[in-house]
């Protein structure tokens, strides 16, 4: 397996890129032939203020052989987030989360599944919404 990830950092930006691949042997196969796959990602993220943050994150997963997957397909994605940051004090961060992400699969064998009998389609729409509270126990207990 391979993997590598570049990286620049800003106090307002972050462009982050990374590249993965792996081989596997098939010893219960004739011949033991290799199967392989290949991915990447990309991770956009702007702090527009210290509350407003936005990301984008493109993606894709290569596996002609099924091996990771169990179909033989290609992913591609993309997410979109926007998330605003509310910290009444130092203890306390309150995060509200948007999301959408899109989803989709090229390959006779891939897909993703939809409906009352599960068929398989080749794109998926996500919108997930969260809200998540953090309490940083070890500065209320410092007094930070």
């Amino acid at each position: 397996m391979w993997n590598g990830t570049l990286e620049w950092v800003t106090d307002r930006f972050l462009i982050a890129g990374s590249l993965t691949a792996g081989t596997e042997k098939q010893a219960e196969l004739p011949g033991t032939p290799s199967y392989g796959w290949f991915a990447g990602a990309l991770w956009l993220q702007w702090l527009a203020t210290d509350a407003w943050h936005f990301a984008l994150r493109p993606e894709f997963f290569r596996d002609e052989d099924g091996l990771m997957t169990g179909s033989r397909q290609t992913l591609t994605a993309v997410a979109l987030t926007a998330e605003y940051q509310l910290r009444p004090s130092t203890q306390h961060t309150t995060s509200v989360r948007l999301e959408y992400r899109f989803d989709r699969s090229t390959g006779d064998e891939g897909g993703f599944y939809e409906g009352a009998n599960n068929q398989l389609v080749p794109e998926q729409h996500l919108l997930i919404a969260s809200v998540m509270w953090f309490f940083d126990w070890e500065r209320q207990r410092v007094g930070r």
